[in-house]
């Protein structure tokens, strides 16, 4: 049983995290909704979670209110990580959201960070594929970066299937 984590400790950003983001390509109001954009200063440790440094780099980090954790970004490096390990993906709570697919739209899976942030955080960001299958499977429609073909494929298959028995049909006289 793994003992609870106390919270991180996250800080707004400041002017040169957002003109990096900026410089981007990103929107100013994308850092803002649905859920402020925060930072914190940290590296990735061994068990591949975040550890909160003060004198460790700067990372963006984004709330996942439904998962009950936080993704952290690295945009120099481009490295994501979570606190916990719960969050499925980055924006995860569109892919539940009925509006989401109104009017015969899909849910849109992106490459990385910068891309999700530049279509306003329209769709999500997978961090596991290993459970895309459990739980993208019931979406009606998914549009998908097209350098993801090759994973989604991949991925989006049940992780095992049980054993089969046929029952014949037939009665045998005694």
């Amino acid at each position: 049983m793994k003992a609870s984590r106390p919270e991180c400790p996250l800080i707004c950003p400041n002017g040169l995290d957002i003109e990096a983001l900026r410089h981007a390509g990103v929107g100013i109001m994308s850092l803002a909704t649905p859920c402020a954009m925060m930072v914190a200063q940290g590296l990735v440790a061994r068990d591949h979670r975040f550890e909160p440094r003060g004198n460790g780099e700067r990372w963006f980090a984004f709330e996942q209110a439904d998962a009950g954790d936080i993704v952290f970004w690295h945009l120099p490096t481009g490295k994501i990580t979570t606190w916990s390990g719960r969050a499925f993906a980055l924006g995860e709570e569109v892919i539940n959201n009925p509006g989401t697919y109104s009017f015969d739209c899909a849910l849109n899976i992106f490459a990385g960070p910068v891309d999700w942030l530049r279509a306003k955080r329209d769709g999500i960001v997978v961090l596991d594929w290993d459970r895309a299958f459990d739980r993208l499977r019931d979406a009606p429609r998914i549009a998908l970066a097209e350098s993801l073909v090759p994973k989604y494929e991949r991925y989006m298959r049940p992780a095992h299937m049980p054993k089969l028995f046929v029952i014949s049909n037939r009665r045998r006289a005694a």
